[in-house]
């Protein structure tokens, strides 16, 4: 990412990722990643809500952006008497109407969670349980579609049956595994809360489906 960034920085361009797959898993802090924004929703490692999440921008980014609704929470002051109201430079100036309070204590606290167990301990946990779901597939030949370097991945294993694998994900759920399919193909997440049990059993559910 730093290197994307760098090369988007280069040529004047703005660098604005969809972080949902990495944050809850990935440690570093997103100051290091060089980019000008990044959202990511919660309800995915960070064991938070469907319809909480957050955005983090630069400052630079951040006063580009006129939001298309504002409400009182959205100016530097509530007098509505002021000749001409100025959006907040924090990200206040994106707040309006009611906010979603149940996603937002779900989140602080998933936040807290997460934070309490440090990142860098769930990353390296993740890293290792999906590596023994790599090494896993080849070893059955099963093919993946998700690179090998740590570096080029996430949580997140895909794997390519050869057919459609809507009849895999069904007989694994009714074995209780859970897993999903992304554009034909079997898609597995893998959190800190797996096990190397829920390796095994997940490999061999598909290997006889």
């Amino acid at each position: 990412m730093p290197e994307l960034a760098a090369f988007c920085g280069a040529r004047g361009v703005k660098l604005i990722v969809d972080g949902i797959q990495g944050v809850g898993v990935l440690a570093a802090p997103l100051s290091a990643l060089g980019v000008d924004a990044l959202i990511a929703g919660g309800h995915k490692a960070q064991l938070s809500l469907t319809g909480a999440g957050f955005m983090y921008t630069t400052p630079e980014l951040r006063s580009m952006i006129v939001p298309p609704y504002a409400a009182k929470f959205s100016f530097t002051s509530n007098d509505r008497f002021q000749p001409k109201l100025e959006l907040a430079a924090d990200g206040h100036r994106f707040e309006y109407g009611n906010p979603n309070f149940l996603g937002c204590f779900v989140q602080r606290r998933s936040a807290e969670f997460i934070g309490g167990i440090g990142l860098d301990r769930i990353e390296a946990r993740v890293k290792d349980l999906t590596t023994q779901l790599i090494d896993g597939a080849e070893q059955r030949q099963i093919r993946m579609r998700t690179p090998r370097p740590w570096a080029e991945r996430a949580g997140l294993i895909s794997f390519e049956l050869g057919k459609p694998s809507s009849a895999v994900v069904a007989s694994l759920k009714r074995k209780g595994i859970i897993v999903s399919e992304k554009d034909g193909f079997l898609r597995a997440g893998v959190h800190f809360y797996n096990n190397e049990e829920d390796i095994e059993r997940l490999l061999a559910g598909i290997s006889s489906p």
